[in-house]
């Protein structure tokens, strides 16, 4: 369906950078929901940038809970530095209290992410 596609443009076109950003994090949310699969092909083969960037965010709440370690790896590819942080800090401290040994193993093969995090 063009419908994800047809919507993120539209989204794209606000002037304001917060509502833009929410529309963008609500369009990803449903493409999400509707078809997984199609929205993480088109995300692999977008530029790093804050589209992308609110994409991830919205992959991770999504996948999170099935694979951690992935959306972690993710995450730490996202450019805006305050994103990053805030969904790193957030999606780490989650796994730490549910699978404490995994993701301690994941943050140490990622020494990076110490510094990124908020304590």
């Amino acid at each position: 369906s063009e419908y994800p596609l047809q919507a993120q443009l539209a989204a794209l076109k606000l002037t304001d950078e917060a509502e833009r950003d929410n529309a963008l994090a609500s369009v990803f949310a449903a493409w999400c929901g509707q078809n997984l699969e199609a929205f993480t092909a088109w995300l692999k083969q977008q530029k790093p940038g804050i589209e992308k960037d609110i994409g991830i965010e919205q992959l991770a709440e999504v996948l999170i809970s099935s694979n951690p370690a992935a959306v972690l790896s993710e995450i730490l590819t996202m450019q805006d530095p305050a994103r990053l942080q805030r969904a790193l800090t957030l999606h780490y401290q989650d796994w730490k209290l549910t699978e404490p040994q995994e993701a301690a193993a994941w943050l140490k093969l990622h020494p990076e992410a110490v510094k990124l995090m908020t304590p």
